[in-house]
């Protein structure tokens, strides 16, 4: 057989398992909601662009943006956030949030590193510490951080 079948003949038997492969990296979207406590209780709510979190053979790693919602002094509190995220082994998680704490009066701006266990990347368990950026923190909110997040995708 001459070099030029050969190649044809492994074209065709292997492009349908290229295709499959190529197409469970591409990137998809999810849904993010949880709770965290940091001296004040906070709703979250995100939207994740990520890739692999259904391959649970690689490494899951996606962005995003999200809001958080928490009542601080009887006064509530919006928290606006984007984040990084990677989930290395499908068990170790970590997260970079920046986000904007913002109140009536007050603007809380942080960096806000993450890290713990995941579930598959479909429950997430972090502990983070919040570190202010421009000085001016809300003292009802503290620096250390837990939260508790739940990630769900279209056609789960």
């Amino acid at each position: 057989m001459s070099s030029k079948l050969l190649l044809l003949l492994f074209g065709l038997l292997f492009f349908p398992a290229i295709a499959r492969a190529q197409a469970a990296n591409e990137y998809e979207r999810g849904v993010i909601a949880g709770y965290a406590y940091a001296k004040t209780h906070f709703l979250q709510l995100s939207i994740l662009h990520g890739k692999h979190y259904r391959n649970v053979h690689v490494p899951a790693y996606g962005y995003g943006a999200g809001i958080e919602l928490g009542v601080l002094d009887h006064e509530v509190t919006l928290g606006l956030k984007g984040f990084a995220e990677y989930n290395a082994f499908q068990i170790l998680a970590a997260r970079i949030n920046a986000i904007t704490y913002l109140r009536e009066d007050r603007l809380d701006l942080r960096l806000l590193p993450e890290v713990g266990l995941t579930a598959m990347g479909k429950a997430t368990l972090l502990y983070g510490y919040g570190l202010p950026v421009a000085g001016r923190e809300m003292p009802g909110i503290s620096e250390h951080r837990i939260s508790l997040t739940f990630t769900f995708f279209p056609g789960e």
